[in-house]
């Protein structure tokens, strides 16, 4: 393509593509002593038999390239034959990094902005080297370089220019990466492309579609915004991360309104494996409402991965159907305090393993406040497995989990708090402490937990504080067998929560995740007092004070687990006391009275 012997060139919006070598060089031969400058240049397609397909340096040569693209050159993209080469590379797309650079002992000053992404060229089959709206080229050369459209410099030769400037980008089925502009009348076809050109505090409006794709928010705090969860989808086609946080974004960053689906991950910065199947954070705080996450797969971190000082934000989130080979089936956490509100984590995990079902957590503080984790299975933790962690759980709902150990709860080396929550049905245990020599700690209050403080498998090997309001009935889910794990009217998880707590109906909070709405009925009467005699039994309670009250329905049964509000009344009183006549000495009854508006 091009041969600099003992020259300093500067090239600048060159495109050098489809040149071959018998030898070396087969974009750049840079020879004897040459300093050529490489400023917005396409080194792309080109080959050479032997060395350097996109650029070799022979012989004390000096070479800097900025903004500039090497990408599917063969063999090699960069080639120093020895000790006197050095090569100076910022704000460029090199395929395989630096890591990919043979050097033969010559220097290579890696400098900032580099990354290493398919450049995603309009049509390279037909010699089109402009980039789609959705490369991740875009605005992404450096940062005191300006296109002619007053931008941040794309990388390469060809500038994707804009007249368009937001603040809202539209993205649509119909639309295109072509050309188009991203206003409402002129459409991107992928949601990237609206990321690309979006500055802080802007939005990406997403139509109704699906859109095949992996999606990377750049360190834009902005706010992408799909129609509807259920109508709007993401599908990562198992090539990487569905959505990627890795640049810092904080809470003013917005992922709301999507299905995640088909992510396979990532390589994370400890390691060779993929991570995070659908959304992966690292050193970011965003928030995301209103998503579910599911068919996601990855080695850790199924749908969710989260790590080094990540803070993310889940509120209103269902995590569902992921699966992890080693941890984390739903989530994984690793020195990241995530903060949940509102989120369902179901049927996650795969076969029996990994570690933590629902959620893996390590060297972390997370926040669950009405999180419901249900029917995921593990090796060790079905709900949660915690390793040397601090986490807090309030009106949480861990049930029907599967794991070898600890069904509900695995811990290690970790202290657990844990109010207004239910643990039932996990198998084989609710809560298990690891047996090493490292204890953990649990203290518990207002909580519903089958079999009680004996329940908890310490080992030997750890301190249960067994708070006040805690209580070992059946829940009485509506369709647990069907994944509902909302209340009955007759739990006694109602109003059983700490009394400082409420329920948005203002009552006391219900213990679990999902309180029983009693806005729209009566106020539950309590304390009921039955005095019987020989020949009666007297019912009295606190009499009501609403002021459409207009009396009490009397239910009685010799069941004490039947359903009393499946069951015809018994009978009525206008006041708030009752004699049953005719109650028989020899039996055992058991009463409901419900007040009636």
């Amino acid at each position: 393509g091009l041969y600099c012997n003992g020259s300093s060139p500067t090239l600048e919006h060159v495109e050098i593509t489809g040149n071959s070598a018998n030898m070396y060089g087969g974009g750049i031969y840079v020879y004897d002593s040459s300093s050529p400058t490489l400023d917005h240049v396409t080194i792309t397609g080109n080959s050479a038999n032997m060395y350097g397909g996109g650029l070799y340096l022979d012989l004390d040569n000096s070479v800097n390239a900025f903004n500039t693209i090497l990408w599917n050159n063969g063999s090699q993209e960069i080639f120093l034959t020895g000790e006197s080469d050095t090569i100076t590379v910022a704000y460029s797309d090199v395929q395989g990094g630096q890591d990919s650079i043979i050097t033969n002992g010559g220097t290579v000053n890696w400098g900032t902005g580099n990354i290493d992404v398919d450049p995603m060229f309009v049509d390279t089959a037909n010699g089109n080297y402009h980039l789609l709206a959705s490369s991740l080229l875009i605005n992404a050369g450096h940062p005191d370089s300006t296109d002619s459209d007053g931008t941040v410099a794309d990388m390469g030769t060809y500038p994707y220019l804009n007249s368009y400037s937001g603040p809202t980008w539209y993205i649509s089925e119909s639309g295109n990466d072509t050309i188009a502009t991203g206003a409402s009348d002129d459409p991107f076809r992928s949601i990237q492309a609206g990321i690309n050109f979006s500055s802080n505090a802007d939005s990406v409006a997403v139509a109704a579609g699906t859109y095949v794709e992996n999606i990377n928010f750049r360190g834009r705090n902005i706010k992408v915004m799909g129609a509807d969860r259920e109508t709007t989808i993401i599908d990562g086609n198992q090539t990487g991360s569905v959505v990627t946080f890795d640049s810092g974004e904080d809470s003013t960053a917005l992922l709301s309104g999507f299905t995640i689906q088909n992510g396979s991950g990532q390589e994370s910065p400890q390691g060779e494996y993929p991570y995070g199947g659908g959304l992966y954070f690292t050193q970011s705080n965003p928030s995301i409402v209103n998503v579910t996450i599911t068919n996601n797969a990855a080695y850790s971190g199924g749908g969710v991965y989260s790590l080094s000082n990540s803070s993310p934000i889940l509120r209103n989130v269902m995590i569902s159907g992921n699966s992890a080979t080693a941890e984390g089936g739903g989530i994984y956490c690793s020195y990241s305090n995530l903060a949940m509100t509102d989120v369902t984590i179901n049927g996650n995990g795969q076969g029996t393993y990994p570690n933590g079902g629902g959620i893996y957590c390590q060297h972390s503080s997370p926040s669950l406040v009405n999180v419901s984790i249900t029917n995921n299975t593990a090796f060790s933790g079905g709900g949660i497995n915690f390793f040397n962690s601090n986490p807090s759980l309030e009106n949480v709902t861990i049930s029907d989990n599967l794991a070898s150990s600890g069904g509900g709860i695995y811990c290690s080396l970790s202290s657990l708090n844990l109010i207004n929550s239910i643990l039932w049905n996990n198998s084989t245990e609710e809560i298990y402490f690891n047996q090493s020599t490292d204890s953990s700690s649990i203290a518990a209050y207002y909580s519903d937990i089958e079999g009680g403080q004996d329940s908890i498998v310490t080992n030997d090997n750890g301190t249960v504080t067994w708070g006040t309001g805690n209580i070992d009935v059946y829940p009485l889910f509506v369709d647990s067998a069907n994944g509902d794990f909302n209340l009955t009217p007759d739990s006694r998880c109602i109003d059983t929560g700490h009394p400082d707590s409420t329920d948005a109906d203002g009552t006391i909070a219900d213990m679990g995740a999902y309180y029983y709405d009693q806005s729209s009925q009566p106020v539950r009467v309590k304390n009921l007092i039955a005095t019987p005699s020989a020949n009666n039994i007297a019912l009295k309670w606190p009499a009501n004070t609403e002021n459409d009250l207009a009396g009490y329905y009397i239910y009685r049964d010799i069941d004490s687990n039947a359903d009393f509000y499946n069951m015809s009344q018994y009978a009525t009183a206008a006041d708030s006391f009752y004699v049953d006549e005719g109650a028989d000495e020899s039996t055992t009854f058991h009463y409901r009275v419900s007040a009636v508006d």
